[in-house]
């Protein structure tokens, strides 16, 4: 044959060769499948040993509005079942569905014990949004106020759960932290989408509008003011500090 064609050279390999390499290929497939077959082996045989079977479920964390039966009954466990079958994060899933609950870390201590560490919500106000509902410190609208005791916290009002709470909780927070303001109390803090935010103090009770920024300089404001207008204006029920040199008295 002329041309290149005709010029290259069909090299064939050896069977002997190509039989070694097969028969590698299978010895490694087949090694493959042992180690498949008794990882699966290994497994089935600790998700189904008696020795790990649920005997105890030890909850811990500081309960205060949810109590360990009630966590127990969230999880849906039963004695006898095996810690490794168990699915933790549908566990942890069930639990968080209590509202009172913020946190769920569970860990499995063999033989037979199910750790389950918890952390409630802390409520910091109310929401008024149609009825009232808890907020959390982290600005979380987590629970309708049903039977609770939890009913001394400020309310805020004008806003949706859907909405950022954080202002209105560093407002909570100002007042807290500041031990010459508790002389006010807090009530109610309300925003309205024109004029901001303005505060209801339990003293009075006096209305108290802070506008949208300066919140903390304008407490302090208060605060220096407020022994001279009591004096002058003994029925006063309303400030608006949204000026800086002057505040309108409202009576």
């Amino acid at each position: 044959m002329n041309g290149i064609l005709g010029q290259q050279e069909v090299r064939r390999r050896p069977r002997g060769v190509i039989f070694r390499r097969y028969r590698l290929l299978f010895k490694r497939a087949g090694l493959l499948a042992c180690l498949i077959g008794s990882g699966y082996g290994l497994w089935w045989g600790v998700t189904h040993a008696a020795t790990f079977a649920l005997r105890q479920i030890e909850v811990v964390g500081r309960l205060e509005k949810v109590t360990m039966q009630e966590i127990v009954e969230a999880a849906d466990l039963h004695t006898g079942v095996n810690l490794f079958s168990l699915n933790l994060q549908a566990v942890e899933a069930k639990i968080l569905r209590l509202p009172w609950i913020r946190s769920v870390s569970i860990r499995r201590q063999v033989p037979g014990t199910l750790w389950i560490h918890v952390i409630e919500q802390r409520p910091k106000a109310l929401l008024l949004d149609g009825r009232l509902y808890f907020v959390s410190d982290e600005g979380a609208v987590f629970k309708g106020l049903e039977r609770e005791p939890d009913r001394d916290l400020p309310v805020i009002t004008g806003m949706k759960g859907g909405e950022d709470l954080q202002t209105a909780l560093r407002l909570i927070d100002f007042f807290e932290e500041k031990n010459d303001l508790g002389v006010f109390g807090l009530s109610e803090i309300h925003y309205n989408a024109a004029a901001g935010y303005s505060v209801v103090t339990l003293q009075g009770p006096l209305e108290v509008k802070l506008g949208r920024v300066d919140f903390e300089k304008k407490l302090e404001r208060l605060k220096k003011i407020w022994a001279d207008l009591t004096a002058r204006t003994p029925g006063l029920r309303g400030i608006d500090l949204n000026y800086d040199e002057k505040a309108i008295v409202k009576l």
